[in-house]
């Protein structure tokens, strides 16, 4: 696989076609290799930065039921967005890292650090971010 992007040109109308690394349509990032780790790395910063405000207004005594609202209506549309395009492409990596982003947030929300991840959702009637995935998959 030739991985120079540069070396062959590509006219339409005579008109030169830019070749780019990377180029976002529609929220998604799409590479030249149609690998997803730019995309999910996007999402993960934009989720992390995301996630440093529901800290700052758990500090400030925030009820729990606001806390997962907020988390709900405003990190985990980042985290699905389009997901039926590219969520059965993630290798098992970004799939984790995905899902880091939220545990991360149910750790903040419910002060929960001990206990096992899949229990904790299942206790609080929660879905993990892969069967919310799934489930947006198997909707569309």
């Amino acid at each position: 696989m030739n991985t120079n992007l540069s070396t062959n040109v590509l006219c339409v109308n005579d008109n030169l076609v830019e070749r780019v690394y990377s180029f976002k349509l529609l929220g998604i990032v799409i590479e030249y290799n149609l690998k997803r780790s730019a995309h999910v790395g996007l999402i993960c910063a934009k989720a992390s930065s995301r996630l440093y405000f529901l800290k700052i207004l758990k500090r400030s005594l925030l009820a729990t039921d606001d806390l997962l609202y907020l988390y709900m209506s405003a990190v985990c549309p980042l985290l699905e967005y389009a997901c039926p395009v590219w969520h059965t492409s993630l290798t098992k990596e970004q799939s984790g890292q995905t899902e880091f982003i939220h545990k991360l947030a149910f750790r903040i929300i419910f002060n929960n650090n001990c206990m096992d991840y899949e229990n904790f959702c299942r206790i609080h009637q929660l879905q993990t971010l892969a069967d919310r995935h799934s489930e947006l998959c198997r909707s569309l």
